[in-house]
């Protein structure tokens, strides 16, 4: 699944009063993310990078060796077998990624 196809699918709505309750402090941000989630839809995908992919990870553990509970989004290079940093890629090459999971 391409994450163009995971926020075609996403609603804001269904998730802004539990997204809220967790981060409190943005709560003054609703009609930005409104638009964010708008202008993401709106894009057009990239599929250059093939050999990439939007790898999901659970983290139970961090690296204070303490308990935790959270998903890490990285880039992932499936020729190298090694993880790709992605914080300066596009967002139509975000989009046009696939999307998988880690367990």
């Amino acid at each position: 699944m391409l994450f163009k196809d995971i926020v075609d699918k996403f609603d804001w709505a269904l998730i802004e009063k539990r997204f809220f309750e967790i981060y409190p402090d943005m709560n003054h941000n609703s009609e930005k993310f409104t638009n964010v989630l708008k202008t993401l839809k709106e894009l057009p995908i990239d599929t250059a990078e093939e050999d990439i992919v939007l790898l999901i990870v659970h983290i139970t553990e961090d690296y204070t060796k303490k308990p935790a509970d959270y998903h890490e989004v990285t880039g992932f290079n499936l020729d190298k077998e090694e993880n790709f940093g992605i914080a300066f890629m596009s967002w139509e090459k975000w989009l046009g990624m696939d999307v998988r999971h880690k367990h």
